[in-house]
């Protein structure tokens, strides 16, 4: 599935090897990062340049790690709108954030899960949500980042559910459906120009 994923042209990002949640002054963080990179490499061939924290959590080593690593590019806290720049514990430059937008989080709408605590929306609900909220996002001339989950939106109704969406978003002249790389890509331009 990955192999196809990549042929259509989207992007592979380090998501943990493990999914571990970090905690300050965890050894195996290195580690973890490593194993991930070795066996996307090994597998598909790729070195990915994004990377989004599992649970969304990160300690001042992981920032540090990722940067070590090539890591260009976060896409994991919900605190903008717009890309921007973290900033290390010395005051280096970090990775870009390329915020996550919460209501774009399948996980958020309902889950496939029989012990659930919360109720699956129907379609409608979900993409009536989706549809304001990128027309509003446009207004503002920020971005949409989704977390999709494929025990979440790997389920027939959410994949007509995207689907959908994507028709949708498609349909927006102004709107710029690309990669978290390509973001990133572009938001580093813009920094360099107006340093």
């Amino acid at each position: 599935m990955a192999e196809s994923i990549l042929k259509a042209g989207h992007e592979i990002g380090h998501h943990g090897y493990h999914h571990l949640l970090p905690d300050p002054g965890d050894l195996w963080i290195e580690e973890e990062l490593e194993r991930g990179f070795e066996v996307l490499k090994r597998r598909l061939g790729v070195k990915p340049t994004g990377y989004r924290a599992p649970y969304g959590e990160f300690t001042e080593e992981l920032r540090v790690a990722l940067v070590r690593h090539g890591i260009i590019y976060t896409s994991s806290f919900r605190d903008d709108v717009r890309p921007y720049r973290h900033r290390l514990a010395d005051g280096k430059p970090g990775t870009i954030e390329l915020p996550v937008t919460a209501s774009y989080d399948d996980w958020m709408h309902g889950l496939s899960a029989r012990f659930s605590p919360r109720s699956i929306f129907p379609k409608e609900h979900v993409l009536s949500i989706w549809k304001d909220e990128l027309d509003e996002v446009r207004d503002w001339g920020a971005m949409v980042t989704t977390v999709l989950h494929p025990q979440c939106s790997g389920r027939p109704m959410r994949l007509r559910l995207l689907r959908e969406f994507l028709t949708y978003a498609k349909s927006c002249p102004d709107v710029w459906i690309t990669t978290g790389e390509r973001i990133a890509d572009n938001f580093l331009r813009h920094e360099a120009a107006n340093r």
